[in-house]
């Protein structure tokens, strides 16, 4: 299976999070899977400025000349994208944010109604699976999770894919590597 990382960690001194993604990163790949991982804070990276020019000016394609490319081409490659990140205020990092904004490419301007719900129509035919793994707050409770599940889920539907998994780093890479290769 192909699997993108994409490391929302902002903070290069949180080596607890960024030991359990290469942990996760070595297994898998160990268990034989094409596996990208990226440092996003390493990354040139542009907030997106809605200005909508990759659905109609360019369509596919960002205005701006950064990194971003090597991000859409890792996410339209991968079968699963698993998006990292600390909680910062019970939700993901800016950075990874940024990335997921920055994904607006892989959807047309187009609305599809017919589920009862507006999303819309996949530019590519297809999206990758999604998996979240997040580094709890001291005070993170069951609502704030509830809530930052929800938020990746909405995002995952409007993609026309799924979360097969939200978990804390504190959960075992072992553990999950099996989860994952059950997929």
């Amino acid at each position: 299976m192909k699997i993108s990382i994409f490391n929302g960690n902002p903070d290069c001194n949180n080596q607890d999070f960024d030991n359990c993604l290469s942990s996760l990163a070595v297994i898998l790949e160990k268990e034989k899977h094409e596996l990208s991982l990226l440092q996003l804070r390493e990354m040139e990276y542009h907030h997106c400025i809605g200005c909508l020019d990759c659905w109609v000016k360019t369509p596919g394609i960002c205005v701006f000349k950064d990194d971003h490319v090597k991000v859409l081409r890792s996410f339209l490659s991968s079968d699963l994208v698993i998006f990292a990140s600390p909680l910062i205020v019970g939700f993901s990092s800016a950075l990874l944010k940024k990335a997921q904004d920055r994904l607006l490419p892989v959807i047309l301007p187009y609305i599809d109604v017919s589920t009862g719900e507006c999303r819309h129509y996949l530019r590519y035919g297809k999206a990758p699976v999604f998996g979240i793994i997040y580094q709890p707050e001291e005070d993170t409770d069951s609502e704030d999770l509830s809530i930052f599940t929800e938020l990746w889920t909405r995002f995952s539907r409007n993609a026309h894919s799924k979360v097969a998994f939200v978990r804390p780093i504190q959960h075992s890479v072992q553990e999950l590597s099996r989860e994952i290769a059950r997929m």
